[in-house]
């Protein structure tokens, strides 16, 4: 779940699929850096649901 500023929530309602998108995309791109194999060891993945 993502919250957006009130300025920005009607424009956002009207262009969910893209507005989803941009997020989810700045997400992952965020978990790839901080679980980077040489900090956690480990391997990523996550789930998103509509």
């Amino acid at each position: 779940m993502f919250t957006v500023l009130a300025e920005i929530a009607a424009t956002a309602y009207q262009n969910k699929r893209q507005l989803n998108m941009i997020l989810f995309e700045a997400a992952a791109e965020t978990l790839k850096t901080i679980a980077n194999p040489r900090h956690l060891g480990g391997e990523l993945g996550f789930r998103t649901l509509f």
